[in-house]
């Protein structure tokens, strides 16, 4: 189970750079590099739609995306680190403890960033009069607690088991 996790963590990774990046590019040429060709594709199938809201929106979500994909990575790799230390048998250590929270202040980051994107949505849905989609989860932040709690466990963990090796 272990050795599939770590190669799904390898490919989620991949794919978090080699779609993120292109995507980025994609999303940066439309906003900064052509918007005008871009606004007359939308004004011409969206006629009566605030085109300039619209093109505000994407350069901000640009911007907003754009840390996200070193965020996931730093996910990603403290993941494939911790899955590797298991057949070490270093599992609960401090290490591990470090990467847990790592990770969460990774999902706090994203979090925060989610909430942008949802302020910066919401703005361009009043002003375009366009449903753009987006709602406020609570579940990013639950588990960036659960990390944190997590990290501290390990922390505990990690020195009962150095004391007992001593004693030992």
């Amino acid at each position: 189970m272990l050795r599939t996790s770590r190669w799904i963590l390898r490919v989620l990774n991949w794919l978090n750079w080699g779609l993120g990046i292109p995507a980025l590019i994609f999303l940066g040429v439309l906003g900064f590099v052509i918007p005008d060709q871009f606004f007359d594709a939308i004004r011409q199938s969206r006629p009566g739609m605030d085109v300039s809201a619209f093109i505000i929106w994407l350069r901000w979500i640009t911007v907003i995306v754009l840390p996200v994909i070193p965020l996931a990575h730093m996910i990603l790799t403290r993941l494939i680190a911790m899955i590797d230390s298991v057949p070490a048998g270093t599992a609960l250590s401090l290490l591990n403890a470090e990467r847990l929270r790592q990770i969460a202040w990774a999902l706090i980051g994203i979090n925060v960033l989610d909430l942008a994107f949802g302020v910066v949505t919401t703005w361009a849905e009043a002003n375009m009069g366009e449903p753009l989609g987006w709602t406020l989860s609570l579940t990013g932040w639950l588990a960036a607690l659960m990390l944190f709690v997590l990290a501290r466990v390990f922390r505990e963990g990690a020195a009962m088991r150095e004391e007992l090796e001593g004693t030992v």
